[in-house]
Formats: C-alpha cells, structure tokens, sequence
C-alpha cells in the first residue's frame, strides 16, 4: 500500500467519523417557542431528567428555549402579578421547534 493512499484512506476515514459524530450531536436537541406577555415567567422541566430552564418574555411577547434535550416537559406560566397557569405537558423532538400555545 502506497503511502499517498494510506494518507487518502486515513483523511477519509477521518471525515466519516467526525461528519457522523457532528450529525448525532446536532439531531439530538430540539428548541421551545410560544407567546405570553411581557414579563411573564415561563418555567420548563422535562419529566424523565428533571432538568429545569426558566426565561422572562419580553418586550415582544415571545419565548424562546433552545438546545433541549428530546423528551417531554412539563410547562408553567408564572404571571407577572404572581398567578401561575396549571402547568401542561409538551413533547420537544430533534431538530424541531414545539410551539407552546
């Protein structure tokens, strides 16, 4: 085997495992999005791990959570005036966006 070849088959070989890794990484998130009003406080756990992510919404009224772990949340509004919504449950899948309504 030439040395010119074994350089080929090795950079191939290289790129394959590093472009499938870079692939699985990027298909395992999925994102949150919805609308609520200013200064509202959405508050996301996802059942099976427990994580938790909290944001405000903004002047504009929307939310975003990105990079999520697949599975599903449980999702709360809490109210700028203290109320809190009866949570509900949304499912976030791999290179997606769930919108929250």
């Amino acid at each position: 085997m030439s040395a010119s070849f074994r350089t080929l088959l090795l950079s191939s070989s290289l790129a394959l495992a590093f472009g499938a890794s870079a692939a699985l990484a990027q298909s395992s998130v999925g994102h949150m999005a919805g609308d609520a009003s200013q200064g509202d406080v959405v508050l996301i756990r996802h059942t099976g791990t427990q994580l938790s992510r909290e944001v405000t919404v903004g002047d504009n009224g929307r939310f975003q959570l990105r990079n999520l772990p697949n599975g599903r949340y449980e999702v709360r509004v809490r109210h700028a005036d203290g109320r809190e919504e009866a949570p509900r449950l949304v499912d976030v899948r791999a290179g997606r966006t769930t919108q929250v309504r």
